[in-house]
């Protein structure tokens, strides 16, 4: 063990010259993290030692009664990994740290250590302690961007454009940014509408942006075409995109669209279920008369592209 020794050498009984001897053993170096990284699928940190340690079980006293998180991370950390984490030994050298509700730690913060905690396997070293930064994944799983719209509105009808069918994230909130592109004019009216609904449900969200976004009637020009392009990012850095065009008719017409947006992927071992979405088009405008409008819509489902379903 640890402390200070002396030591006494006696030859035939009697006490060497200038015996006894001071003895000083000191603690090892403290175990250090060498790395703590947020992992591919965005649940957890994983913080790496680069020695064995005995998981805070010497801690003794220190942390009596101190369960979760709290035994081993700061206080400020254990805020930031969010309420309800939990934090278990994946094996002597690596400490999981799962996150809670309200996460709000991201690649680029730090997670601060309780002092006096975790020690080497054989509890023969200083306590671990200090601030380490968190590195995003090496292996990134970025999220997968969907965008639902309709391919055709009224000239009565404002869009929807919804994006909330992207999967990834984490579990925790992505941010959904919205860009467009027009055919026959600028687009920069629609592209203020765009700008300014996005900013006003940012607002109401508290800071967190909607996926879904709505645009007026008034908005869009009749006889032009709208290509819509929303980036999904989550909380690593890690986003991808998707883009859907809309035109805008002179002419009334149902308004349909795919709910799980244009590109959905799925794998041979799993039923596909495909939702779609109909409804009549507006009349509260001048430019058409609810008579030019029907009561009624029949369905009708095709394939487009690729193989025959049998």
């Amino acid at each position: 063990d640890t402390g200070t020794y002396w030591i006494g050498a006696t030859l035939r009984g009697a006490l060497i010259a200038a015996a006894p001897f001071k003895l000083e053993i000191a603690p090892a170096a403290a175990p250090n993290i060498t790395s703590a990284t947020v992992s591919s699928s965005l649940m957890r940190i994983d913080a790496a030692f680069d020695v064995a340690t005995d998981r805070g079980a010497g801690a003794g006293t220190n942390v009596a009664g101190v369960v979760g998180c709290a035994r081993y991370l700061a206080a400020d950390t254990v805020s930031d990994v969010g309420s309800g984490a939990e934090c278990v030994w994946a094996n002597a050298k690596t400490l999981s740290i799962y996150f809670g509700k309200n996460a709000t730690i991201r690649p680029g913060d730090f997670i601060s250590l309780s002092t006096n905690v975790i020690k080497s396997a054989d509890g023969n070293s200083h306590a671990a302690s200090g601030s380490y930064v968190v590195r995003a994944p090496p292996t990134p799983t970025p999220p997968e961007a969907r965008l639902s719209v309709p391919d055709r509105v009224g000239p009565c009808d404002g869009v929807v454009l919804d994006a909330s069918q992207s999967r990834g994230g984490g579990g925790r909130p992505m941010e959904f940014r919205y860009s467009v592109v027009a055919t026959a004019t600028d687009g920069s009216a629609v592209a203020d509408a765009l700008g300014a609904a996005v900013s006003a449900a940012e607002v109401a969200g508290g800071g967190v942006t909607n996926p879904v976004i709505s645009l007026e009637s008034a908005h869009l020009e009749p006889g032009v075409s709208y290509t819509f392009t929303v980036k999904v990012t989550d909380f690593t850095g890690g986003y991808s995109t998707a883009s859907a065009t809309v035109a805008k008719s002179v002419y009334p017409m149902p308004i349909s669209k795919i709910s799980s947006g244009r590109t959905y992927t799925a794998t041979r071992s799993h039923a596909v279920t495909i939702e779609g979405d109909v409804q009549l088009p507006s009349v509260a405008c001048d430019a058409i008369k609810g008579t030019e409008v029907g009561d009624g819509i029949d369905y009708r489902w095709s394939i487009v592209e690729g193989p025959i379903l049998v």
